[in-house]
């Protein structure tokens, strides 16, 4: 269970250095668990965070103006 959070933790960190500023970056999964993912989340792209072996896809969360 440890080392999985850990990788959470780390996955979190890279996303962080991948946004702009004023970018929340978020995983497949948060997007998959959001009950307004429709409208909240925008584009996808593909990165290799550091530390990690494949690609992995995130999207952009539309949180400016509401």
């Amino acid at each position: 269970m440890f080392a999985r959070l850990g990788t959470t933790v780390q996955l979190a960190a890279r996303l962080c250095a991948h946004a702009e500023p004023d970018q929340i970056l978020a995983t497949e999964g948060v997007v998959e668990h959001s009950a307004v993912s429709g409208s909240l989340f925008s584009g996808t792209r593909l990165i290799t965070p550091k530390g990690f072996d494949r690609a992995i896809p995130v999207y952009e969360v539309l949180w400016q103006g509401i």
